[in-house]
């Protein structure tokens, strides 16, 4: 009988044995697919018939299929672990052990400590993939090796969450409160060069018990909270005459990686010297791979001796080593020794790059060419991917970095690399901007690491030429993928001038994106649109007035303003405007009077936007026009799933939920379909939430509290509304909850609530949505025949809007009919029918101020 357990007692290597065994190849295929030897295949199958019960290979291939083994050890988690490049060998005995000191309670905090290259990383991703399943919320992988300063730890947890932070928010601040009701793990790797920030660990377990940290680290935290585990080196056979040389985890890694280099190396033929090689590194993983890589060009009694000569020196503690090369040293100083000097130059400098490059890039940085490239791959100092990219281990690129200072080129080359990646950024930007926005998209997530160092390094020496030319690459990546927008608040906080001096141009730019969506402080803005002015920079110029037109709408209700600075410019274009901006402010035009209830001229602006775009290729804008113009124009039930795809195709997770939200409206509106409705809101919420989108969840939570007034459950809906709050402030989302939980209040009777927004918000917008709660406040106050109006102004050219179907509205026109008497009601209506709607606008602010001192 199968134990249920079992999955979980197979090893990695025997799951990957026993998939291509169901698969139908014999011991021998499987040898030469996995690159092992037949014998280690033997062994590893008499392990499987032993956990299986097995007497044969076809009995073993039986048991795997019916208890459906390979499919139980599948993990369903959400997580952003790397796919590690090759399998992990060895390490089975520590992973148990660790495992079940991973899942008690007080430890929460756990350090692999140990020295560079002894595979402390690579030990905790696969700890952490083992045991996805028993953290619900996923973990997480957050590589500090790029960063340089303890201030930008919050930062590298954010973005490792996939989640967005408002650029207002404090960093440690919103970490904590969006980790404190998770469970998670998060996997930090490579602590020691910022011991000064460990303190911002125990904050985490103190803000979020369900939170585990796994950290790997040269140098223990000295925490009260943790728990340390010293990694050691890979087993390692005490003499090369035991029987089973080959089934100890350093020789086989080892083997493993010398038939990748040299396709017929045979351990048998040189057994005890690489037992010797074994033992002279300690089983320390990244010494046995550089080891093995000169296979190809020496035999292993040559590079055993070769190790041998330096062995003392492995584990000297001299003082002038330092401590997190003293037990590798000899490995890399033998590599610099045997590299010509223009692989040691180029080496030296390939150490700038952040989490990976291009040839491309170590071509114009480094001065690489084709052959150097290829003898540091073969030297096992630079490893090449199957994408064509290249990157350094970190130890191998601390190292290279330590020989670049000795050059005194350090600061040359970084100038070199930001120069490079800001030409890179102008012409992702260019792309994003127009139809090959999807490779401009990926170009940047793709080289995430090397675009932020050049932006800081620029930022650092006020470069702002260089800051130009990434700007709206950085800016436009953000907006679509709904994440880094860090980067703006850490050049703000760079080029930020003392109290009292005037910012640079280039620092306005930066200020405008951070607070585009915000409560800017207007005479900031102003202050960037008169810079853009003063350089007769176009697209600038454009761009501010959108943000203006969104500061003079949303933050100070001065919608006809709005409207008037937007089509002042189109009366007096700009003639050095490009098309994409002027596409834009016909977009923002059509918002505008969007909020103004000026349908036909909503709807006018947005076709005009649409063509420019289209013009352009830019789909993402495209789909954003869509989603308002179809949520505007009943002709078009398609639309938004047209919409939906197009986002889930460019990978934009703002636009998936923001369009999600207009699909739940359009399914009540179009389909009076409540459940869909409300599933298409919460699924909106879901990714809103997974990359903390904030506007979104107000977006979502404000629609969902509508669906629960409509289905009269007040309370939920009103809690609902209550919880968007934070979400919508400073957004212009900010008077959605007020307006979701005066729809509540209405079902409540309590008035006042609605009589408070409209007071507060009421010079906002009037929307048929809008008109129905103040028909039930009028209705409510002694005015009926001013309630019927309102009712029937609500919907122009029977257009079906969100209320229709309301249980209340229905109880209330039949209540105002009795009031009224039939033909008083209907006079009413007719009166109200045929209202002006500015007019209705003014004489309700009128009465809304009247109510407000009566009240006061």
């Amino acid at each position: 009988m199968l134990q249920t357990d079992l999955p979980d007692r197979l090893t990695q290597r025997e799951i990957d044995i026993a998939r291509l065994m169901v698969a139908g190849l014999s011991a021998r295929e499987i040898s030469e697919e996995l690159v092992l030897s037949y014998s280690t295949v033997r062994w590893y199958l008499k392990q499987i018939y032993g956990k299986l019960d097995a007497h044969s290979y076809e009995e073993a291939v039986d048991r795997i299929e019916a208890a459906q083994l390979l499919g139980a050890a599948k993990s369903h988690s959400r997580h952003n672990l790397p796919t590690p490049a090759t399998t992990l060998i060895g390490r089975e005995a520590e992973l148990d052990d660790l495992t079940g000191e991973l899942l008690q309670p007080e430890s929460r905090l756990i350090t692999l400590a140990g020295p560079g290259g002894i595979g402390k990383t690579r030990m905790a991703l696969e700890l952490a993939r083992r045991n996805l399943p028993h953290f619900p919320d996923g973990a997480y992988f957050v590589p500090l090796q790029p960063l340089r300063s303890v201030e930008d730890i919050p930062a590298a947890l954010i973005d490792a969450l996939l989640i967005h932070r408002a650029s207002g928010d404090d960093a440690v601040r919103f970490l904590l409160r969006y980790l404190e009701n998770r469970q998670l793990l998060l996997v930090i790797d490579n602590f020691e060069h910022l011991m000064a920030g460990v303190h911002l660990l125990a904050d985490i377990l103190a803000a979020a018990p369900g939170v585990t940290i796994l950290v790997t680290s040269r140098e223990i935290l000295n925490l009260q909270e943790e728990w340390v585990w010293q990694v050691g080196g890979l087993e390692v056979p005490a003499n090369d005459a035991e029987a089973s040389v080959d089934a100890y985890s350093a020789v086989q890694l080892f083997a493993e990686r010398a038939r990748q280099v040299t396709h017929d190396f045979l351990l048998a033929d040189e057994q005890p010297q690489v037992v010797r090689i074994c033992q002279l590194v300690g089983g320390m993983p990244l010494a046995l791979e550089l080891a093995a890589s000169w296979v190809r060009h020496l035999s292993c009694d040559t590079i055993a001796r070769q190790i041998a000569a330096n062995v003392d020196f492995l584990v000297a503690r001299a003082s002038n080593i330092p401590a997190r090369h003293h037990s590798i040293r000899a490995v890399f100083d033998h590599s610099w020794q045997l590299m010509s000097p223009e692989a040691r130059h180029v080496f030296s400098k390939l150490s700038v790059f952040q989490g990976g490059f291009t040839y491309e890039a170590a071509e114009q940085v480094a001065g690489a060419s084709p052959g150097t490239m290829a003898a540091l791959v073969d030297q096992s100092l630079v490893r090449r991917h199957r994408s064509g990219r290249y990157d350094l281990h970190e130890l191998v690129r601390q190292y290279g970095a330590e020989q670049l200072e000795h050059t005194g080129q350090t600061e040359a080359v970084r100038n070199a690399h930001s120069a490079y990646f800001a030409h890179l950024m102008l012409e992702c930007g260019i792309d994003i901007k127009g139809r090959a926005q999807l490779a401009g998209l990926n170009a940047v997530g793709t080289d995430l690491d090397n675009f932020r160092a050049a932006w800081i390094w620029a930022a650092d020496h006020r470069d702002y030429a260089r800051i130009e030319q990434m700007i709206e690459g950085f800016y436009w990546y953000r907006n679509h993928r709904g994440r880094y927008n860090e980067v703006f608040q850490q050049a703000w906080d760079r080029l930020a001038p003392p109290p009292g001096e005037e910012p640079h141009p280039t620092a306005l730019k930066i200020f405008a994106r951070i607070h585009e969506y915000r409560h800017a402080p207007l005479p900031d803005i102003e202050r960037a649109y008169e810079s853009a002015l003063q350089a007769e920079d176009g697209a600038e110029i454009a761009f501010c007035e959108v943000v203006l037109s969104f500061a003079l709408a949303d933050t100070f209700h001065d919608i006809p303003g709005a409207i008037q600075m937007l089509e002042d410019r189109l009366v007096h274009p700009n003639q050095e405007e490009e098309p994409f901006y002027a596409a834009l402010r016909y977009a923002a035009l059509a918002g505008a009077y969007d909020q103004a209830g000026q349908e036909s001229e909503s709807i006018r602006y947005a076709q005009e936007s649409l063509e420019r775009l289209r013009a352009i290729g830019n789909d993402i804008l495209v789909a954003w026009a869509n989603m308002g113009y179809s949520w505007n124009e009943e002709r078009r039930p398609n639309e938004l799933q047209e919409v939906l795809a197009t986002f889930q195709e460019m990978d934009v997770p703002p636009g998936q939920v923001m369009t999600l939200c207009a699909m739940s409206r359009a399914a009540w509106i179009k389909k009076h379909d409540l459940t869909q409705a409300k599933q298409l809101a919460q699924r909106a919420y879901e990714i809103a939430v997974d990359i903390n989108f904030v506007m979104g969840m107000a977006a979502a939570l404000t629609t969902l509290s509508a669906w629960h007034s409509l289905e009269e459950d007040y309370t939920t809906a009103r809690k609902l509304a209550q919880r968007s709050e934070p979400y919508a402030k400073d957004t212009i989302w900010q008077g959605a909850p007020s307006l979701a939980a005066s729809m509540a209040a209405c079902g409540l009777g309590d008035f006042e609530v609605v009589r408070q927004f409209f007071s507060q918000y009421g010079q906002f917008r009037y929307g048929p949505w809008d008109l129905d709660l103040v028909a039930a406040l009028m209705a409510h106050d002694g005015y009926p025949e001013k309630a019927v109006e309102l009712l029937a102004r609500r919907s122009p050219n029977g257009l079906i809007y969100r209320t229709q179907g309301w249980p209340l509205l229905d109880r209330l026109r039949v209540d105002l009919q009795a009031r009224l008497g039939a033909e008083a009601y209907l006079a009413a209506w007719e009166r109200g029918a045929s209202r002006d709607r500015d007019e209705l606008v003014c004489e309700l602010e009128a009465y809304f101020k009247t109510e407000v001192s009566r009240h006061e």
